[in-house]
Order: structure tokens, then C-alpha cells, then sequence
């Protein structure tokens, strides 16, 4: 949970200072942006050809290969308009910095759409320290691991890094980092509100062998009560095994399945990754895809679909934990595999959803990865265009709650307010 909202502080500090520069930072003055500029000149020892041919290439793997260019567009960005920018600045200053910072700010002015996200190199270490480890996974990864370990890329990341401290400095970032560290919340917090309701909060859905028995102890402590709350209001997302394993198989006694559809580009760049990730010969071309809702025009960007089914058993056969009505609670924030299990719960009837709609972008896989061919620098993205059962992107509508909250109240305030007879 540290590492990831460490680097979500990361991201967002360097968005905040990068989303003017090419306009001049209020945040930095000229002066400062000039010596940035001079001082990172030559991070890999580019030629302002080699920037160019780089800058280009992301974008056209983006327009090939990413499909939320629509998306993007419709939440109200230029997208032509941010890649005139960006380049032109790049243009106009011989620096390996224009490069990086122009990578950097395309993450915020995109609004963040589909996992879009320069690695800068606290995030690329910490991937790297990651796929280093014995994950036990289903499935090979191996086109991540080659991108994470290419050895252009770890030399660049290694040059990189004088770049983030001079960002965390004139930032202020390190006091930022350490007052959030002191702030670090629990993952997993529980209460009995009630003799007849429970409720546990849980801020980020990464496996975590303390979660497991917290929720495990909480379980048997809520056994006699009617209600069970769920909140995942401010959870955006971390594994999918974990509410599968640590959420819903306890509390089920037969296995409980939902299908979803996933689209996509095959691309040269998606394709080894979609590879790893399905049985590609499943897949079948998009104009195959029948659904009422479906939009038009961002199908146009995908080659084909598939549908693939997600199943959850029991973690013991013919028994639960809980036997009384679960409710969840779900919000913006909610993204990513959270957003899986908020639609999971709404399409198995799992639990009640409660609050606003959620953020979206669920029933993927791990973002895809775009290393620069020059610098080695890289850039993830959504590959999967994950649609509801109506056939809309998932990634611009979320899922929407069965009981959704008042003005006036929170998503609690409105679930208390449902069990108390008040829908």
C-alpha cells in the first residue's frame, strides 16, 4: 500500500508542476525551468532527431494501439492539440528534459484515461524490484519482465534519476512524501456499527498476508449480524485476487460466475502481451460484436474481442462466513480491479451497490508497456476496452449503484438508510 500510494504522490506532484511548463509553471519560474532544462541537457545523450523519432513513436503506438483515444476526446481534450504542444516544445528546446517533461505531463493532460502513465524512476525501480520477486503468477508476464529488464532501459533509468531529486526539490516533494508517510492509514478497518450491522473498510486491494487474517477475525466477529457493509469508496484498484480470494470465496457457498467483454487492438505492440494474457484463437473480429449500446466509433479502433468469464468458488464448499445481506459501497474512486469486483457484485447480485458511480477501467489486465526505441524510457497503457453488459466502456461509465446517494448524504449515510427501510 506504501509503494503504491508513494508513487500515485510521485505522479501526481510531477503532473501538477508539468501540466504549465511548456506555458511556464506558476509553479516554477522561468529561470529555474531553464536551468532544469540545461542541467538535464544530455540524460541519455539524445540528438533532437532521435527526441523527435521518439516523441512520434508513443504517439502513434497511442493512436494504433490505445483505445481511449475517443474516450479521452469526449472528457474534453484536444488530443491534437496536447501532441502539437508537446512536440513543438520539444522542438524548441535541445534538451533531453523537453522529452521527459513533455512524456511526463501527457499523463495529466490525457486526464489520466486507461492507465495512462510515464514511468519516471522511482516507478520503474520499483517494478523492477517487483518482477524481481517469486510472484507464483498464472501467467508468464514475460513480455513485461523483457520490458522492465531491457538493459537500454535500466541504463536510462539509472541516468534518469538526478531528474526526479531536482523535480522532488523544486517541488518540495520530499516533504510532501514524508508527511504522507507519517499519515499512512491501515489498509483494512472494521467496526460493529450496530447488533445487527458490520461494516469494514478496505483502501487498497493489495494481498497482504495481515489483510487476510484481519478480514478472516472480522468475518467470525460479524457472523450474527443481518447486515454487511463493504466499503470501497476509496479504493482504486491493486489485484483482483484479492477480493476474489479474501472478499467474495468466504462469504459464498456455490461458485458464482459473470462474463465480461474485452476488446482490443492486435497490434505489434499489444500483441505480445494479449498473447500472454489469452488464448488469442478465442478471439473473434470485432465486427462480430453485437451489443445495443456499443460505441461506434471506438470500435472502429479495435481489431477484435473476446469474451472470457470470471468464476469465483467457495473457499469452502456448501459453507459461508456471513449468511445475512451484503452491501457495497462504491464511488469516483473506484477503479481498476475495485471496479471489477463493484461490477462483479452488481452483475451476480453478490451485493448491493451503494453510493455514486464508479471510476471504471475493470476486467483488464495489467496495463501494457511502450519503451521509447532511443531513450528506453517507457510509457504503460490500458490495452483491454472492457465494456458494461450494455455494451458501453466500462473506462468512461463505471458501474452505476443500485441505490445511489443524496446530496446531502454520504455513501454510509445512504446504506444506513436503506437497511433502516428509507430506499
Amino acid at each position: 500500500m506504501k509503494l503504491f500510494k508513494r508513487l500515485l504522490a510521485s505522479a501526481l506532484a510531477f503532473g501538477i508542476a508539468l501540466s504549465a511548463a511548456p506555458a511556464a509553471s506558476a509553479k516554477l519560474s522561468d529561470q529555474t525551468l531553464q536551468q532544469l532544462l540545461d542541467n538535464h541537457r544530455d540524460i541519455v545523450g539524445l540528438t533532437q532527431e532521435q527526441r523527435l523519432e521518439d516523441y512520434d513513436y508513443l504517439w502513434k503506438t497511442l493512436e494504433e494501439s490505445w483505445p481511449f483515444m475517443g474516450v479521452t476526446q469526449r472528457m474534453g481534450v484536444d488530443t491534437k492539440s496536447v501532441h502539437d504542444k508537446y512536440r513543438q516544445y520539444i522542438e524548441e528546446h535541445d534538451s533531453d528534459f523537453a522529452l521527459y517533461l513533455a512524456l511526463n505531463d501527457i499523463n495529466f493532460t490525457m486526464n489520466g484515461q486507461g492507465h495512462l502513465l510515464f514511468f519516471h524512476p522511482s516507478t520503474y525501480n520499483a517494478y523492477r524490484d517487483l518482477y524481481s520477486q517469486d510472484l507464483n503468477l498464472s501467467i508468464s508476464f514475460q513480455p513485461w519482465f523483457d520490458a522492465v529488464f531491457d538493459e537500454k532501459s535500466a541504463e536510462t533509468y539509472k541516468r534518469s534519476e538526478p531528474v526526479e531529486d531536482d523535480f522532488a526539490k523544486a517541488f518540495g516533494y520530499a516533504d510532501t512524501a514524508a508527511a504522507e508517510e507519517e499519515e499512512d492509514l491501515p489498509n483494512v478497518e472494521t467496526a460493529i456499527l450496530s447488533s445487527s450491522t458490520a461494516y469494514i473498510k478496505i483502501r487498497q486491494m493489495l494481498v497482504d498476508r495481515s489483510d487476510y487474517s484481519i478480514i478472516n477475525d472480522f468475518f467470525q466477529s460479524a457472523a450474527g449480524c443481518e447486515n454487511l457493509i463493504i466499503d470501497i469508496t476509496e479504493n482504486d484498484g491493486g489485484s483482483d485476487g484479492y477480493w476474489m480470494n479474501l472478499l467474495v470465496a468466504p462469504l459464498i457457498d456455490k461458485p458464482l460466475s459473470m462474463s465480461r467483454v474485452c476488446a482490443f487492438a492486435d497490434t505489434k505492440n499489444n500483441h505480445p502481451y494479449l498473447e500472454d494474457m489469452f488464448n488469442l484463437s478465442a478471439a473473434r473480429p470485432i465486427s462480430e460484436l453485437s451489443l445495443p449500446n456499443a460505441n461506434r466509433e471506438d470500435l472502429k479502433r479495435l481489431t477484435h474481442f473476446i469474451r472470457q468469464p470470471i468464476t469465483v468458488n467457495p473457499r469452502t464448499s456448501g459453507e459461508k462466513a456471513f449468511d445475512g445481506k451484503i452491501w457495497l459501497l462504491v464511488g469516483p474512486a473506484v477503479y481498476s480491479s475495485s471496479e471489477t469486483f463493484a461490477s462483479f457484485c452488481k452483475r451476480t447480485g453478490f451485493a448491493t451497490l451503494v453510493g455514486a458511480s464508479t471510476g471504471g477501467d475493470g476486467f483488464g489486465m495489467d496495463p501494457v508497456y511502450c519503451t521509447l526505441p532511443n531513450s528506453g524510457w517507457i510509457v504503460r497503457y490500458s490495452a483491454l476496452y472492457t465494456m458494461n453488459a450494455d455494451g458501453r466502456s466500462n473506462e468512461e461509465y463505471g458501474t452505476s449503484p443500485d441505490i445511489p446517494q443524496r446530496k446531502d448524504e454520504t455513501a454510509l449515510d445512504a446504506c444506513l438508510r436503506a437497511i433502516a427501510g428509507g430506499r
